[in-house]
């Protein structure tokens, strides 16, 4: 009853009073650029793929959600500063777990599909405007909370240059984070093929479900034609 309440109160802040009449959020209505209803283009963390679905799911049939930082400084300074003007990271994280949950309504692949989430979030490159990322990562929490959908694991991906306190405290984080949500948290700090390699065999995320950015083999270009999609 609880996280009905919090679904309907988040669904209403971020796409305001349609939502109660329609019930759900639509892509084209409620994601454009300038927080809806008439808006030019999409909006700009839609556009960069910042967040991935992927077309496969893991070996255990869960939903892999991935979320990219951007290399460039100044696509990734962009994608913060028009998070922090509109409540824009909210609302497509909220788009793609239920573009996620609709996935597995329609899944007619035979896989052993369990439903749920798996998340791969790359830590590698530090963001410059750190306000921001942490806002970022506040609205994917509070999305998470309110939203019906079972995470199932949370991989987090640091650069094996990382600085070692830094590693050290978000791993005492998530583990007491994983303990509190009963969520499992794992973290990676290694090379891009040392990586993979544990994500393949120990967790049944290969390359092939997995973007170009992060080592896979998924191109931008499939992103870009399912959105039109």
């Amino acid at each position: 009853a609880r996280r009905i309440v919090r679904y309907w109160g988040m669904g209403l802040r971020l796409f305001g009073p349609d939502f109660e009449k329609r019930g759900r959020a639509t892509l084209d209505d409620d994601l454009l650029g300038g927080g809806g209803g008439g808006g030019g283009g999409r909006a700009p963390l839609l556009e960069s793929h910042l967040f991935r679905l992927m077309p496969e799911k893991d070996d255990f049939g869960r939903s892999i959600l991935c979320y990219v930082i951007p290399p460039s400084d100044a696509v990734r300074d962009k994608n913060i500063a028009a998070s922090e003007n509109e409540p824009s990271f909210a609302k497509v994280f909220w788009w793609y777990l239920h573009a996620g949950l609709d996935d597995d309504s329609d899944d007619s692949s035979g896989q052993n599909n369990d439903g749920g989430f798996v998340f791969v979030v790359d830590n590698r490159v530090k963001p410059k405007r750190m306000g921001g990322y942490r806002k970022n990562r506040e609205e994917m929490t509070s999305v998470m909370y309110c939203v019906p959908v079972k995470i199932r694991a949370v991989h987090m991906w640091f650069s094996p240059d990382s600085s070692w306190l830094r590693r050290a405290i978000f791993q005492g984080i998530t583990y007491v984070a994983d303990i509190c949500l009963r969520r499992r948290f794992v973290l990676h700090a290694g090379t891009t093929e040392q990586v993979l390699k544990e994500l393949r065999e120990r967790y049944g995320i290969g390359a092939e479900k997995l973007p170009t950015e992060l080592g896979g083999d998924v191109e931008t270009e499939h992103f870009a034609r399912w959105l039109e999609e």
